[in-house]
């Protein structure tokens, strides 16, 4: 019997203007990769400073 495989993967929509889709695949093309991994790149990243560099505030 085949095993039933379950896709984890998501799918994350945003609304962008010409102008930032024109920048987005000129910086995706200037790095060999497609847009949707140029983005998704530059989101985790961006998230992961975000958190590594998180300081919670100190308790009272």
């Amino acid at each position: 019997m085949a095993k039933k495989t379950v896709d984890t993967k998501k799918q994350t929509k945003f609304f962008i203007t010409d102008k930032e889709q024109h920048i987005l695949r000129m910086a995706a093309a200037m790095k060999n990769e497609s847009m949707a991994e140029f983005c998704r790149n530059v989101v985790l990243q961006q998230a992961h400073n975000i958190v590594k560099n998180f300081k919670p505030p100190k308790g009272s």
